[in-house]
């Protein structure tokens, strides 16, 4: 083999490493620059958008996608047994950490007080008797619905912009979706009334998730013929 071969082998060899790198890259800035351009849009909405909290819980937990994919990584070269045992682990792991059904609303782009005025027009609506207590030892507002035997917590947060309903019953039974749903097609309803513009951290989140998708796709976008040889050479 001529100096010329082992020089070229050498830079292929140098080549596939940064494509490869590239691609890690790119799989772990992606998911982030995803929940950013997500958070930016729902701030960015002329009227407050309700996401329960599964749904806000699952949207969170695309950040932490490649955390849990790079600590699989260096099971790969282990048996099929293992890495099935700790992929079930963790599938177990997401599935405790998820919010259970029916326990808290996430609204946002809407401050703390247009939800308080908004979710009060909503306990009239569906002619609830409710009542705004003091905060409880944490600081967060707290309103109790006798008749659904219910009490909700209010837990804002102005740097997402968005607030937070825990519900909770009473008598500690857990909570059916037929006894939220009327109050939530309620305030639904009244913060359809309420009017928002898009904040400056809205910009903000559109902003870096934008910079955060354009750089590993202009990056890519510059080694394409080489992630087009390495890709194919993980499949053949």
């Amino acid at each position: 083999m001529t100096d010329r071969a082992v020089c070229e082998g050498f830079i292929g060899m140098y080549a596939d490493e940064q494509v490869i790198l590239l691609l890690k890259f790119a799989l772990t800035i992606g998911p982030i620059a995803f929940y950013f351009l997500a958070i930016g849009f729902l701030n960015a909405q002329p009227r407050p958008q309700v996401l329960t909290g599964r749904a806000d819980f699952l949207l969170l937990a695309v950040v932490f996608f490649p955390i849990f994919l790079w600590a699989l990584m260096p099971l790969a070269g282990v048996s099929w047994v293992v890495l099935g045992a700790a992929a079930f682990i963790c599938a177990v792991g997401f599935y405790l950490a998820l919010p259970r059904r029916q326990s808290s609303w996430v609204v946002y782009n809407v401050t703390e007080k247009q939800f308080q005025r908004a979710f009060a027009r909503a306990v009239e609506r569906v002619g609830l008797a409710g009542e705004s207590q003091e905060p409880d030892r944490s600081g967060r507002p707290v309103w109790t619905l006798p008749a659904l035997g219910l009490r909700i917590r209010i837990s804002p947060f102005s740097m997402l912009q968005n607030v937070t309903c825990l519900f909770e019953r009473l008598d500690g039974e857990a909570i059916t979706a037929n006894e939220l749903s009327p109050l939530r097609r309620s305030l639904q309803d009244s913060l359809s009334a309420t009017h928002t513009l898009p904040s400056a951290s809205a910009a903000c989140f559109l902003l870096i998730g934008t910079v955060m998708l354009s750089a590993p796709l202009l990056l890519m976008a510059r080694h394409m013929d080489a992630i087009v040889k390495v890709v194919s050479s993980l499949f053949a």
